[in-house]
């Protein structure tokens, strides 16, 4: 079993459910700022918790999964719109200065700028299952003038996606929690998967597209012969 959801569970398992998923939320924003703290345990044992009875046998007051999914939403995008409101408004001078350079070093900030070059505003999309990347992936959207209407959709959309279905797999498979941890393990690698696939196809089609151009555009080479 995962040390940090063990830990989680035995901390936590003794309060109400509103307790849980504000303490959970705290936990959620912490690691939209770059913290090494696993995301998906945290709404995975947010489920969990919701699923899991009182240490009395009792049921938790106020256990909700549409109620903790909602929560830990908001607490999804504030943590992802810290990072980019951050990126926007003080740029890559920022990076710097502590705390900020323990996260966004340099070799990170331009792997994520290569990247949001490359694929724009879908890299958004792609950061939230990218957890070695996302906060700074968010912050050199902000930092390249990224408008906030499409950072919410496109990571709004990817938060719709994952967050109610962690916290789902965690009360579902609350029995077998073991089980489901595995399960999003292998999820989160096969999106890693998906996404480089997807990225290698958008290369690959770029390129093709530009070699076309370049062939239709070059002049023809056959020469008339003089009379």
């Amino acid at each position: 079993m995962d040390a940090f959801f063990t830990w989680l569970t035995l901390s936590l398992g003794s309060f109400d459910a509103i307790t849980v998923y504000a303490i959970g939320c705290l936990i959620i924003v912490i690691c939209g700022l770059g913290l090494p703290i696993p995301e998906d345990i945290t709404l995975l044992t947010m489920g969990y918790l919701t699923h899991l009875p009182l240490p009395d046998g009792s049921p938790r007051p106020h256990g909700s999964v549409l109620l903790a999914s909602i929560m830990a939403f908001v607490a999804c995008m504030a943590g992802d719109g810290i990072m980019f409101a951050i990126g926007r408004r003080y740029g890559l001078s920022i990076a710097g200065h502590r705390p900020f350079r323990w996260v966004l070093t340099p070799p990170r900030i331009e792997h994520a700028r290569q990247i949001v070059a490359k694929h724009g505003p879908k890299m958004l999309f792609a950061a939230r299952f990218m957890p070695g990347l996302r906060s700074v992936g968010f912050f050199t959207a902000g930092s390249l003038g990224t408008p906030y209407l499409k950072f919410l959709t496109y990571d709004g959309l990817a938060a719709m996606v994952s967050v109610p279905s962690f916290v789902f797999a965690g009360w579902y498979w609350g029995d077998n929690i073991d089980w489901a941890i595995v399960q999003v393990r292998h999820a989160e690698h096969g999106m890693l998967v998906l996404i480089g696939v997807v990225a290698l196809m958008t290369v690959i089609k770029a390129w093709w597209s530009r070699r076309r151009e370049g062939a239709t555009a070059s002049p023809s080479t056959d020469v008339t012969p003089s009379a």
